[in-house]
């Protein structure tokens, strides 16, 4: 059986090897495929999250519950310039996954949120107190809070 077997099956072990090696080369692209869709998915949750608290930042100053400051608005801008730069980087991957795969989930919010990203940048002014003193928050003495009390429940 020794040589004879060897000889007499050397092509189907040659078919097994090219179908074994292709099949796990499927599968390493598929789970890398896998891996970046999660990684994009954190992405966007980061995009998310920033976008909130330069919202938050941006109405506290608005509304005079903090002081512009300088440094604070530059690390803001900061913090934006470097998710568009690692976002930039993602995208090369990104075109690679949806050009071997046809499709990857999340692909279009990303896409979304780097323009998003962009715009703001590309328009990004410091934060800045309101000019109309009505709309900045303030508190009211207690003198101030019967006698609106007094005026609403005026008929």
């Amino acid at each position: 059986m020794g040589p004879t077997h060897d000889a007499r099956f050397r092509s189907a072990h040659k078919h097994l090897d090219v179908f074994e090696s292709g099949w796990k080369a499927e599968h390493h692209e598929a789970m890398a495929l896998y891996d970046f869709q999660e990684f994009l998915a954190e992405g966007l949750g980061l995009f998310e999250w920033l976008t909130e608290r330069s919202q938050d930042f941006r109405w506290l100053i608005f509304v005079g519950k903090l002081d512009a400051d300088p440094v604070a608005a530059q690390n803001e801008k900061a913090m934006f310039q470097r998710w568009l730069h690692t976002a930039a980087e993602c995208e090369r991957n990104l075109e690679h996954f949806e050009t071997r795969f046809g499709m990857v989930e999340g692909a279009e919010k990303f896409r979304l949120a780097v323009a998003e990203i962009g715009k703001f940048l590309a328009n990004w002014q410091p934060p800045v107190k309101s000019l109309a003193r009505g709309l900045r928050a303030r508190r009211l003495s207690d003198e101030e809070v019967v006698a609106r009390r007094s005026l609403l429940a005026s008929p």
